[in-house]
């Protein structure tokens, strides 16, 4: 385990060396899963939940991105779209979408769709992947600036 959270860590050095170098002139977002749970406890030694891992996800948080999500909802809604282990019902957040914090006043809504993991009409007893999507809906006429 302790060689997953090592690789995972220096890729997400690697993103946030990455995001440092942009053009702060520009917007960027971040969006995707990441697999790290920003919430509960910390856990050493443990893939999702490990300090080190967080560390890198908050030193990207603090070069200029914020959760646009939990920005928009503030901190009592954390828009859960998984569950750990898998088989238990959604109590943290993977997908983030990090973006410029000038962008919080345009959101005109965020969500995250529980409803997408069922069963897909084309592939009967298929179902999706289990983290539902993080959905950041965002006025058309924001001007963009970091």
């Amino acid at each position: 385990m302790r060689r997953s959270i090592e690789a995972k860590v220096d890729w997400l050095r690697r993103l946030n060396q990455w995001a440092d170098q942009r053009d702060a002139r520009k917007p960027m977002f971040l969006c995707g899963d990441f697999n790290v749970t920003l919430d509960g406890e910390s856990e050493l030694d443990t893939l999702n939940r490990s300090p080190e891992e967080r560390e890198v996800i908050n030193a990207l948080r603090a070069s200029g991105f914020v959760d646009l999500y939990r920005d928009f909802h503030g901190e009592g809604d954390p828009g859960f779209n998984s569950g750990i282990p898998i088989t238990r019902p959604a109590n943290t957040r993977l997908h983030l979408v990090l973006g410029p914090p000038s962008v919080v006043p345009h959101i005109k809504s965020a969500w995250v769709d529980l409803e997408h993991g069922g069963p897909i009409d084309d592939l009967p007893g298929e179902k999706c992947a289990p983290g539902a999507p993080v959905i950041v809906e965002v006025d058309g006429d924001v001007a963009l600036t970091h």
